[in-house]
Formats: C-alpha cells, structure tokens, sequence
C-alpha cells in the first residue's frame, strides 16, 4: 500500500507591477512616488538589455562596463566635499 502526499502550497497573489497602492498617503508623497517612478523608468530604459557577467569579462572589458556605468548616470552638479573637516564640522572638533 503506497500512498502519494502531496505537499500544501501556498501562494502569494500575483503582483500587479502596474498598480501600486497609495491608500492614505498624503497628494504630495504620491506625487513624489510619481517622481520617483518616473526617474526610474528614464534609468530603466537607458540600461543595456544584456549585461555581461564580471567573471567572464577581461579586465579591459569591466573597466569599459564600468565606465560606460558611470557616463550613463546624471551629474551630481556639485563638488562634493569629503574631507575631515567637512565631515566631522560642528562636532567639537
């Protein structure tokens, strides 16, 4: 006498990727949201579709993915100051 146990699953409903929910939040952090989305999705389709893996590039060719990378993001628009002073200002120091 066999018997087959079938084990229970248990699934999550499927994400609807094109619908969020903002219930309650307030008009401007939905608005932000909007933003925020946008932004991404700007990223999003100035991304190469296949990305070679690390592991099996030369170095010449991570260094090029790499900068690639870094020409593709926005300019911050600003020095950035990290020096000690800077980053400990108004510490005590």
């Amino acid at each position: 006498m066999s018997a087959e146990v079938q084990p229970e699953v248990h699934a999550e409903p499927p994400i609807r990727p094109e619908f969020l929910d903002v219930t309650g939040l307030p008009g401007p952090v939905i608005e932000g949201l909007r933003t925020i989305v946008d932004r991404l999705r700007d990223q999003d389709a100035s991304l190469p579709t296949e990305v070679p893996r690390a592991a099996e590039s030369t170095p010449e060719a991570r260094l090029r993915i790499f900068r690639e990378w870094i020409a593709a993001r926005p300019a911050i628009g600003a020095d950035v100051r990290d020096d000690r002073e800077t980053i400990y200002e108004g510490r005590g120091e």
